[in-house]
C-alpha cells in the first residue's frame, strides 16, 4: 500500500520587496533607476515647481544677463521662471498647435 504523501510544511513569503529580474537588483542598479524615473516624471510634469531641471547652456553677454536677473528680480521669479515667462509669451505654444 502506498503511504499518503506528508504535507509540507508552509513556506514563510520572502522579506523585502520581490526582484524585477532573475536576480535583485545592485543599489548602485537601483538608484539608478529611480533618478531615471523621477527625470521622466519630472520632465512630464506641468507644474514648474516639480520640473526636474535638465542642464541648459548659452551664453549671454554681461548686459544681457544682468536685465535678465533685474527682470527677475523685479517679478519675484528666478532666472529659470523667468525664461519659461518670456518663452510662453513670445513663442507659440506647442500644446495648442497639437489640438
Amino acid at each position: 500500500m502506498s503511504q499518503p504523501a506528508a504535507p509540507t510544511p508552509p513556506t514563510k513569503p520572502r522579506r523585502g520587496r520581490p526582484s524585477l529580474g532573475e536576480q535583485a537588483m545592485s543599489s548602485a542598479e537601483r538608484k539608478r533607476r529611480s533618478r531615471a524615473q523621477q527625470k521622466l516624471a519630472g520632465l512630464q510634469s506641468k507644474d514648474l515647481q516639480a520640473r526636474i531641471p535638465t542642464p541648459f547652456s548659452c551664453e549671454l553677454d554681461a548686459i544681457s544677463l544682468s536685465r535678465l536677473r533685474k527682470a527677475a528680480r523685479a517679478s519675484q521669479l528666478s532666472i529659470a521662471q523667468m525664461l519659461e515667462q518670456l518663452i510662453n509669451e513670445h513663442l507659440p505654444s506647442t500644446e495648442t498647435r497639437d489640438a
